[in-house]
């Protein structure tokens, strides 16, 4: 394993998008790279979200946050993205500011952290009472979320460019990630099978029931929405 206290000279900043293997063909990212990645993804997730969420706060709302109107699987949902929310913190704690890269690791984790709690947990908890099918930044979000943390995961159990240290013999920071990638997959599952309120799905049921049915953006992305459509036509 390589100390990394012995770092070759690597390729960060912007520059590290180009450069995005470890140098001496170690079969592992550049840090500089996966942290870069993590900041990109925090910074636009950030600001993809808070449109959407001024957005969704111009549209009518029907329907409240109790669990009669919303369902007991939006407390689900919410609870599993607080329990995302706690994680990443915890996980950026084992970060320190004596170690090199410091400066980098801890304003991609920061913003990540930051964006996940200020902006997709609260468009987590109002979207039911005002969108009738899942957010598209909401779906998105979770299985790229999830591929960072894959990545995450592999580079600080599997090489010795890692990107958080921990004691040895402590597996802790291993169970943290391995649960945040688990998590992450439950919550795209949740969301991208969620219902709105109950008044919501009244209110489109009398207007515009196509719009309960609408394609969210996976389904586009995939075409799965179409599948109906062939099955039909050869019956």
């Amino acid at each position: 394993m390589l100390d990394l206290q012995a770092y070759p000279e690597l390729t960060c900043g912007l520059r590290a998008i180009l450069y995005p293997m470890a140098p001496n063909n170690d079969n592992a990212f550049n840090p500089c790279f996966l942290t870069l990645l993590l900041t990109l993804f925090g910074v636009g997730f950030a600001i993809y979200g808070g449109i959407t969420f001024y957005l969704t706060l111009k549209r009518p709302r029907y329907g409240d946050l109790l669990p009669s109107s919303t369902g007991m699987s939006h407390y689900i949902r919410l609870n599993s993205v607080l329990l995302q929310c706690l994680l990443m913190f915890y996980l950026e704690s084992f970060l320190s500011i004596h170690e090199r890269l410091a400066d980098q690791k801890l304003l991609s984790f920061t913003i990540v952290n930051l964006g996940l709690v200020c902006v997709i947990l609260p468009l987590h908890v109002i979207e039911v009472m005002y969108e009738p099918i899942p957010c598209d930044v909401l779906v998105l979000y979770w299985p790229f979320l999830t591929l960072l943390e894959l990545a995450l995961y592999f580079q600080d159990n599997y090489t010795g460019w890692r990107i958080i240290k921990s004691i040895e013999y402590d597996s802790t920071i291993q169970i943290v990630e391995a649960l945040l990638i688990l998590n992450s997959m439950l919550i795209f599952v949740l969301e991208y099978s969620r219902e709105p309120t109950q008044e919501l799905i009244a209110h489109y049921t009398e207007t515009d029931p196509k719009k309960l049915s609408e394609p969210n953006v996976v389904q586009r992305i995939t075409f799965s929405w179409m599948n109906e459509l062939i099955m039909n036509s050869y019956r």
